[in-house]
């Protein structure tokens, strides 16, 4: 995986096969050892090892160890020479992702759109064009192995906002604290069933099912009269498929999804369709890293003006890496919206008045870290 590093010991041999040195082109080989007793370590300054000198070192060892060479060693030395190539040891990770400080401009389309949804909780449907300093990330625990994966994520993202009042007569700019949202999710992937498509079974389809708790730190509140709407508690499930295809096309998902908003006091569940997709394109020294998920959800007899019928959220992050955890990156997000009751009461006039689809597109320039803790 592009976003893992790896070490790993090679022979000369292997290292020159046309397809592992494809592979490795342009990664930094180390080519000088120190092998002292049975542990070999890279070290610059040292000299080339041959690997009879290894494996007579790693034999010579166990023979110290155990000299009658009994039964464990014996064990021991068949694991060792049998081909597991193929499996996939049971691990735990920890991750911190995209953990990052950046300056952001936030507009929406038309730049009157916020004055439309009033009650909708969801921030970026109803916050004014502003200036933003954000902080953002994610904390991740993942256990992988060979049937099953768990994937279990906080994402939290704050921010320090001027919001431009452009739009009202006679207004000026406000600065607000602006806590954004919070994200609890569980997901489980039954690896044990995965199913094989195409060539040579080259792309897997993952059953996957994932539960998501989506509040905010303080509620949303209205721009005009400062009062906040219902603070926002969404639960949601989905069912479905989830594939990795490859180095570029990273993920793709297409789910059933169940949404219950428990500050509601009418129209609590919705249930539509979700699907995802992520893309990592290396470019010289820098990646762009595209991302995006699409949900619909169904009309209901019980839809009421702050229910959004169409989410489309997405992002662009070029990154540009100056050491191993940190980078400096340019991103966009991409927040596209569609109401479900395609009227309703217009802020600064309160009049009935015709809405449709809006959005809100936020550029911003930071610094992020991100790093993998393996266990």
């Amino acid at each position: 995986r592009d976003s893992e590093r790896y070490r790993v010991v090679l022979d000369t041999a292997a290292a020159g096969h046309g397809e592992i040195s494809r592979v490795l082109r342009g990664s930094e080989l180390q080519k000088s050892f120190e092998l002292r007793g049975a542990r070999l370590r890279a070290r610059s300054g040292g000299r080339a090892v041959q690997l009879r000198e290894v494996v007579l070192a790693v034999l010579h060892d166990l023979k110290r160890r155990d000299p009658a060479f009994g039964q464990a060693s014996l064990a021991r030395l068949r694991r060792w020479l049998t081909p597991a190539g193929k499996e996939l040891e049971p691990r735990w990770s920890f991750a911190v992702e995209g953990l990052s400080l950046s300056f952001a401009s936030y507009a929406n389309y038309p730049s009157t759109s916020w004055l439309r949804h009033p009650g909708v909780r969801e921030t970026r449907a109803v916050m004014p064009a502003n200036y933003t300093i954000q902080t953002k990330g994610t904390l991740a625990a993942v256990y992988d192995g060979a049937g099953l994966a768990w994937d279990t994520r906080v994402l939290f993202d704050l921010a320090r906002t001027v919001v431009s009042l452009d739009e009202l007569p006679g207004k000026a700019p406000i600065v607000v604290k602006n806590a954004d949202d919070l994200q609890l999710s569980t997901e489980l992937r039954l690896k044990l069933i995965e199913l094989a498509l195409g060539a040579a079974g080259r792309v897997s389809l993952v059953p996957y099912a994932n539960a998501t708790f989506d509040t905010e730190f303080t509620p949303t509140q209205n721009q005009l009269t400062g009062e906040d709407y219902p603070h926002q508690k969404d639960l949601s499930g989905s069912l479905g498929l989830v594939s990795y295809p490859g180095r570029y096309l990273t993920e793709l998902r297409l789910a059933g999804v169940l949404r219950a908003d428990l500050a509601a006091s009418r129209g609590k569940l919705d249930g539509g369709l979700l699907v995802g997709a992520k893309l990592e394109l290396p470019l010289w020294l820098a990646r762009l890293e595209l991302a995006g998920t699409l949900r619909y959800f169904f009309d209901t007899a019980e839809d009421t003006p702050e229910k959004l019928g169409l989410i489309l959220q997405s992002t662009a992050k070029l990154k540009v890496p100056f050491t191993r955890d940190l980078a400096v990156f340019l991103a966009a997000d991409l927040f596209l919206f569609r109401p479900k009751l395609l009227s309703g009461t217009d802020l600064a006039t309160n009049q009935l008045v015709p809405r449709g689809t809006s959005a809100s597109l936020i550029l911003s320039a930071g610094l992020s870290f991100d790093h993998l803790f393996k266990l």
